[in-house]
């Protein structure tokens, strides 16, 4: 990818809601809405659910 579509993708995330940008670090705001915008499927991962 070159700079401007990774400054349109980051945009896009930052409008979502999904991330935002300070003094130049990434900060996911809302992992579960990534996943959704990604389309992210975990299942090939094989995890097992942790439980306290």
């Amino acid at each position: 990818m070159i700079a401007p579509h990774i400054n349109r993708l980051l945009k896009e995330l930052r409008i979502a809601g999904a991330m935002t940008l300070n003094r130049g670090s990434l900060e996911v705001s809302d992992p579960a809405k990534l996943v959704r915008i990604a389309g992210f499927d975990d299942t090939y991962l094989h995890l097992r659910m942790r439980h306290p």
